[in-house]
This record gives structure tokens, C-alpha cells and sequence, in this order.
């Protein structure tokens, strides 16, 4: 979410529509990678960090996952 609208609740709406149809779709888990700034967001969500820290587009991000 783009910071000038971040605090407007895009992110949890977004996530709940992405988690919504993967358990509409049968998915099991849901994995993602995760900038280090922002794991407890997904945290909060349920989602658990797997790994350690690595490198994505010059950030720092950890591997996620969540069962659905």
C-alpha cells in the first residue's frame, strides 16, 4: 500500500479478499514474502515467518506462511 494511504485499512481489505478465495478455491496454505518492516502486519494475520531474512529488490523480507 502506498504510504499516503497507509492506516486506511487497504491492506487488511486486500488481505481478506486474497485469503477469501484462496479458501474458496481450496488452497491449504498461503505463502508470501514478507518486507521484515511489515511481519507483524502479517503476523497479526496469522501468518508464520519460515526462514530466515533474505534479499527481495534490494529489501530485506522473510518467507510467510498461513493455512487457509
Amino acid at each position: 500500500v502506498l504510504e499516503t494511504y497507509r492506516g486506511e485499512g487497504l491492506g487488511a481489505r486486500l488481505m481478506d479478499a486474497v485469503e477469501a478465495a484462496a479458501e474458496r478455491q481450496g488452497f491449504e496454505a498461503l505463502v508470501l514474502h514478507a518486507q521484515t518492516a511489515v511481519e507483524g502486519f502479517y503476523a497479526r494475520r496469522g501468518y508464520r515467518r519460515v526462514g530466515e531474512e533474505f534479499e527481495e529488490a534490494g529489501i530485506r523480507h522473510v518467507e510467510m506462511v498461513r493455512s487457509v
